[in-house]
C-alpha cells in the first residue's frame, strides 16, 4: 500500500512540473510577441480573427492548438490562466484581450493599435 503512495505522490509531482513548465512555456511566448493568437486551424472565430489582424498588416504569432502535441494541454492551461475556454485566445502586448468578438469590438471602438506592425 505505501509503494502505491509514493507512486501515486511522484505522478503528481511529475504532473505538477508538468503543467509549471507548460505555463512557464505560455507565458513566455506571450511575453515574446505583441500578440499572440492561440488558435485551432478549423476554427471559423479563429480565422475570423486572424483575417482581421491580417488585413490590418498586424504581425502576430499564432499556435496552432490542433497541430501542436501538447495542444489540449496549453488549452487547459488558457482556461486556468484566463476564464476563457474557447478559442481563439488573444493576447497583445502580454494582455489577454479575449476572444474573436473582443478583437473585432477592439477594432470597432478604434482601440486595436499595435506598437509592432
Amino acid at each position: 500500500m505505501k509503494s502505491g503512495r509514493i507512486l501515486t505522490g511522484l505522478f503528481l509531482c511529475t504532473l505538477l512540473i508538468s503543467v509549471a513548465a507548460l505555463s512557464i512555456d505560455i507565458e513566455q511566448t506571450i511575453s515574446e510577441n505583441e500578440v499572440v493568437l492561440f488558435t485551432k486551424s478549423y476554427c471559423g472565430f479563429c480565422r475570423m480573427a486572424r483575417n482581421l489582424l491580417d488585413n490590418k498588416g498586424i504581425a502576430y504569432k499564432v499556435i496552432e492548438l490542433d497541430q501542436v502535441s501538447d495542444g489540449r494541454a496549453i488549452q487547459s492551461e488558457l482556461a486556468a490562466m484566463t476564464g476563457h475556454g474557447t478559442v481563439p485566445v488573444v493576447f497583445i502586448a502580454g494582455e489577454f484581450i479575449g476572444g474573436s468578438s473582443e478583437l473585432h469590438a477592439l477594432e470597432k471602438s478604434g482601440g486595436l493599435v499595435v506598437g509592432r506592425q
